[in-house]
């Protein structure tokens, strides 16, 4: 009875293995979406509200606060949310946030110079995405992993977002605008956009904390 036992043990090991490498794979994933959704898209912004706006360089990095400011206050309420909501639904949250404001810039490019309240709302909730996400996505990730590889899931964390960042950084600039006005930003935005998404989708199998302590 033991030796026919064991095969099936030695499967469901295997299953278990192969499950938790799913799963930091696509929590990886998730890190890379972030970070392609958001990082990059600052780094356009200041040239973008410039260029569809007519704002000043000084104008323009005041203007820069409705993104920023979010990523100095938010990260508690991040921690917060995924103590008492789960991983899943506080990233899946946090991104669709990102998507939001990816998009709501994609209608700003498009609309024109009549459009800066619409691009400054953006801009607020791609940050506001952004800081409820970022901080947190190590640990949710970390805890995918089993105790004796907690420090691979973390490192995999980490190089997940920077190959985000860079990928990001890399197609936006293939995608930034050559021709005077904000019109052709409608682009970059609209790949964040679609990252964010990818993103959203990748959430879904992160750990429901909040479910398992009920």
């Amino acid at each position: 009875m033991p030796s026919a036992a064991c095969p099936f043990a030695r499967s469901g090991r295997r299953h278990q293995s192969s499950s938790r490498l799913a799963r930091r794979s696509t929590g990886a994933t998730t890190g890379k979406t972030i970070s392609a959704g958001d990082w990059p898209v600052l780094g356009y912004l200041t040239v973008f509200l410039m260029a569809a706006f007519g704002l000043g360089t000084q104008a323009a990095g005041v203007a820069l606060l409705a993104a920023t400011l979010p990523m100095l206050v938010l990260p508690p309420l991040g921690g917060h949310m995924v103590r008492h909501l789960g991983g899943r639904r506080s990233f899946g949250s946090a991104l669709a946030l990102v998507v939001l404001g990816d998009a709501i810039l994609v209608g700003a490019a498009l609309a024109g110079s009549s459009a800066l309240t619409g691009a400054l709302v953006g801009m607020a909730a791609v940050g506001a995405g952004a800081a409820l996400a970022h901080p947190q996505l190590t640990g949710a990730v970390v805890a995918l992993a089993p105790p004796e590889a907690a420090g691979m899931a973390s490192a995999l964390t980490m190089v997940a977002r920077q190959a985000g960042f860079v990928l990001g950084v890399a197609a936006l600039g293939a995608l930034a605008p050559t021709i005077p006005g904000g019109t052709g930003y409608a682009a970059v935005f609209a790949f964040a956009t679609a990252a964010g998404l990818i993103g959203v989708a990748a959430s879904r199998v992160l750990p429901d904390g909040a479910a398992r302590r009920r």
